[in-house]
């Protein structure tokens, strides 16, 4: 029913065509008892004939004795709705008869507009209210329901529609919901988690790089005890670039992955295709198993070295005592880099990627010449360039002298930042 266009129904034998814009076609029909019994009132059984008599709308997960709401929109009917009968019926068993047949029986309640009067037909399973608005355009309605079913369980919400046209023609088109009422009490997380970490970003969680994202989204209770039920989908913006089976899932290939920072990821974690809504106890409300987060990079690089950075040594007064340092050592000779993060549980070390790595130095000849300048390798969380110091310029300096010298070191970290950093080390 949303969207009243382009269906052909068989129901009972009578067979009409809905085609949109206007185009409708005139209906010839019998009614027959059950037919009545469909439009003009709550019967405890419908039966729809014909493989395209109605359709399935919908899936919607719910809270049992929790509200929720159902929009249905009907487009191209009467300017008057008073023209139109209307009716929901909620059930709770649906039977497949045959190859083509459908009955709905077990009947809990619902609703019938009826001359533009609504009635509702109640029980202790179900609390119904709504409401019509006229559409964008004569002839077009958006019925607005409110819903609470008690039980938990599968229900079925059955909507018919019957009337007249824009130019006067009858006809009538059918739809129903698939409502998957859960108990509260058994829907729950089976692992304590949340990705829901930090709110910077509006309502988009934040990760920096490096971080470590797997959980596990399975949900407690004999209803969600299907393993091979559980599945997910994870899109980048909108574009699903991961899925898998199963209930765990390791994002880490996002959150190490330096082409990823700076996008928004939304995963989604499902149960027979839908998200699940499970409770939360920490958030006012029902919380779902769909979460979106940015990728941050790090938030700064972090230097580790006995040498001065350039900026530092010319802010230095005269009095200033100055470790003079020995380049024969070879902790002396280190550059380390790592990026340092602050997180929720103090800070994380990530090492980073140094490419396109340049070392000079004045004097010239302290970096020798005829070798490679530098080497660059892995520490512990550090990445580190050693400086290939000329022996020769170490064996120039007399035994009670010590030299000013510099080193300059230009990279690229794999974020694309371009450093160039000038450092100054009183050797002897």
């Amino acid at each position: 029913m949303t969207d009243r266009e382009g269906a052909k129904l068989y129901i009972n034998n009578i067979s009409f065509v809905t085609l949109g814009n206007m185009k409708k076609l005139v209906l010839n029909f019998i009614l027959s008892l059950l037919f009545l019994m469909l439009a003009f009132g709550q019967t405890n059984e419908i039966r729809f004939e014909g493989n395209e008599s109605i359709r399935v709308l919908d899936t919607i997960i719910v809270f049992a004795k929790e509200n929720f709401d159902i929009q249905d929109r009907l487009y191209d009917w009467s300017s008057s709705f008073n023209d139109i009968q209307y009716s929901i019926s909620v059930f709770s068993i649906l039977e497949q008869i045959g190859e083509s047949d459908i009955r709905f029986t077990n009947y809990i309640g619902g609703l019938q507009y009826l001359g533009g009067q609504v009635e509702y037909f109640a029980s202790q399973d179900i609390n119904l209210k709504s409401n019509v608005e006229k559409g964008g355009n004569p002839g077009d309605y958006e019925v607005n329901m409110d819903i609470t079913i008690s039980p938990p369980g599968i229900f079925y919400v059955v909507g018919v529609i019957k009337g007249k046209s824009e130019r006067g023609s009858s006809f009538q088109d059918a739809g129903y919901w698939v409502v998957n009422c859960i108990a509260r009490a058994e829907n729950r997380l089976t692992n304590d988690f949340s990705i829901k970490r930090s709110y910077d970003f509006g309502n988009i969680a934040t990760y920096s790089f490096g971080e470590s994202l797997a959980f596990d989204f399975s949900i407690s209770g004999a209803r969600m005890n299907s393993l091979s039920s559980y599945h997910f989908k994870v899109f980048e913006e909108e574009k699903e670039i991961y899925s898998g089976l199963g209930s765990y899932i390791n994002l880490d290939f996002i959150t190490k992955n330096p082409a990823m920072v700076n996008k928004i990821f939304t995963v989604e974690g499902l149960y027979s295709g839908q998200v699940i809504r499970f409770f939360n106890p920490s958030i006012p409300g029902p919380d779902s198993t769909y979460w979106q987060f940015k990728l941050l990079p790090p938030e700064k690089l972090e230097i580790k070295t006995n040498w001065i950075p350039l900026e530092k040594f010319e802010l230095m007064g005269e009095r200033d005592v100055i470790d003079a340092i020995d380049l024969r050592l070879a902790e002396n000779r280190k550059f380390s880099f790592a990026w340092l993060t602050n997180t929720e549980d103090g800070a994380m070390i990530t090492r980073p990627d140094l490419i396109n790595i340049t070392v000079s130095s004045d004097p010239d000849n302290l970096i020798r010449s005829n070798s490679p300048p530098f080497r660059s390798y892995e520490e512990a969380y550090w990445q580190v360039i050693e400086i290939n110091v000329n022996p020769a310029f170490i064996n120039s300096i007399a035994d009670n002298e010590i030299r000013q010298v510099r080193v300059n070191l230009k990279f690229q970290t794999q974020f694309g930042d371009q450093e160039s950093m000038d450092f100054v080390g009183i050797v002897f």
